[in-house]
């Protein structure tokens, strides 16, 4: 499969599963090959764990009502992983938190899958 980098030496790639796969591989073997390089280099494999990519589209604290709101979801369709965030499962990839008198700074939202993101928390209705 190639893979695309993301200029902070960070390379995503993307296989195709098909009907008869029950499960997901735990981990996979990854090898770069150093082509044009002179003199040439030989192929280095890893074997890397494979996790989600987690995306948090939204941490808002309301100072007003005291409301913390996370939206995040999972790059992983095939079996949906469980995400957390302050100690609180999402569902359907949200999680309200009421009776707050300071927002955290920023927010980490981690999956079952093994994947993570962390935000800024975006403050509204400040005093």
């Amino acid at each position: 499969v190639p893979m695309t980098g993301d200029g902070s030496r960070r390379y995503y790639g993307a296989a195709t599963l098909t009907p008869e796969m029950t499960t997901v591989p735990a981990s996979v073997d990854v090898t770069a090959e150093f082509l044009g390089i002179a003199p040439a280099l030989s192929p280095n494999t890893q074997t890397v764990s494979l996790v989600d990519l987690v995306t948090v589209t939204r941490a808002d604290f309301d100072y007003a009502t005291g409301t913390l709101t996370i939206e995040a979801h999972s790059s992983d369709q095939y079996t949906p992983p469980t995400l957390t965030t302050l100690g609180q499962d999402l569902t359907a990839g949200v999680l309200t938190l009421t009776g707050l008198t300071v927002a955290p700074p920023t927010v980490t939202v981690t999956s079952s899958a093994g994947g993570s993101a962390t935000i800024p928390v975006t403050v509204i209705h400040a005093p």
